[in-house]
């Protein structure tokens, strides 16, 4: 039950309001919530946002032609896998070789 329905009805219990009175309250109440989640626009997702990475690179000699690499990758998978980065750095001892 939420809090302004209790305040009625303790005005009620209190004989500060009559049932009428309280009976037009709740109702108004329950109008309101009801129409709140329709006048609340609906936000937009974001986009996703990608880091592209193009490159073109001619072979060298004796190759059959030039290299072309178009790649987009999620900016969410990069931050996941810069803090699982980060996350293992800290776990590893101070005189570890590791890289």
């Amino acid at each position: 039950m939420n809090e302004q329905r209790r305040k009625i009805l303790d005005l009620l219990a209190n004989g500060k309001i009559t049932a009428d009175e309280a009976e037009r309250l709740i109702g108004a109440l329950e109008r309101e919530r009801s129409e709140s989640p329709q006048t609340a626009a609906p936000r937009p997702k974001p986009r996703p946002k990608y880091l592209r990475v193009v490159v073109n690179a001619a072979d060298g000699p004796g190759a059959d032609g030039a290299s072309r690499v178009d790649v987009q990758i999620p900016l969410q998978l990069l931050r996941a896998g810069v803090g699982s980065r980060a996350s293992s750095r800290r776990r590893r001892s101070p005189g570890s070789t590791q890289g």
